[in-house]
C-alpha cells in the first residue's frame, strides 16, 4: 500500500469522480477506497471544501498547460502570439467540457464559484500572458475578460450547440484594431 500523501489523495479522487461521477463520491468513500480513515484526510485538507477546491484547480491546472507551457520563441508577431494563446486558452476549456463533464463540474462549482479561487485562477492567467508576451497586467486582464464567453463555465453548452470557432474569430476581429493601436 502506498503512503497517503495529497498527491495520492487527489489522484484517487479524480480517479473516483471520473468512474463514479461527483455526487458519488463522498470523504467516506474516499477514504476507504484510501484504505485509510475519514479523519485521516483531515491531515492534508481542513475540509472538503478544500479538498475538492485543491482537486478542481489542480485539473484545471492540467487541462490549461498548452498556455501554461506557451513557447512565445517562435512568434515575430505578438497580434500573432496573443491569437494563439487565447486560442489555446479557449479551446482548452471547450475540449475540457466536451472530454470530462464530472471533472468540469467539479470546476464550475469549486472554482468559478470560490471567489478566492477563481481570483487565483485570473491571476495565474494574466501572470502567463504578461509573461509571454508584451501585454501589461490591466490589458492582459482585460482581454481575459473580454473573451470570457469563451472560458466562463455558464456557457460551456453553447460551446457545442454554437460555432465556436465563428464567434471566437468573430470576437478577435472586432478587438484586434484595439489591440494594434496599444501593442
Amino acid at each position: 500500500m502506498q503512503k497517503l500523501s495529497e498527491k495520492k489523495i487527489l489522484q484517487t479522487a479524480e480517479a473516483m469522480i471520473d468512474n463514479f461521477g461527483m455526487a458519488n463520491v463522498t470523504l467516506s468513500s474516499l477514504a476507504k477506497e484510501l484504505g485509510t480513515s475519514h479523519a485521516a484526510l483531515y491531515k492534508y485538507f481542513k475540509n472538503k471544501k478544500e479538498l475538492w477546491g485543491a482537486l478542481a484547480i489542480r485539473w484545471l491546472d492540467e487541462i490549461l498547460t498548452d498556455i501554461f507551457e506557451f513557447q512565445p520563441d517562435h512568434y515575430d508577431n505578438q497580434l500573432e502570439l496573443i491569437h494563439d494563446w487565447l486560442w489555446a486558452f479557449a479551446n482548452s476549456k471547450r475540449k475540457s467540457y466536451i472530454a470530462n463533464t464530472e471533472m468540469f463540474a467539479l470546476y464550475t462549482a469549486y472554482v468559478d464559484e470560490d471567489a478566492v479561487l477563481l481570483a487565483r485562477h485570473i491571476n495565474d492567467l494574466i501572470t502567463n500572458l504578461t509573461t509571454v508576451s508584451t501585454l501589461s497586467a490591466d490589458t492582459a486582464q482585460n482581454l481575459i475578460t473580454t473573451f470570457a464567453w469563451f472560458t466562463t463555465p455558464t456557457f460551456a453548452p453553447a460551446w457545442i450547440t454554437e460555432d465556436f470557432t465563428g464567434k471566437f474569430d468573430s470576437m478577435w476581429a472586432f478587438i484586434r484594431p484595439s489591440l494594434e493601436a496599444i501593442i
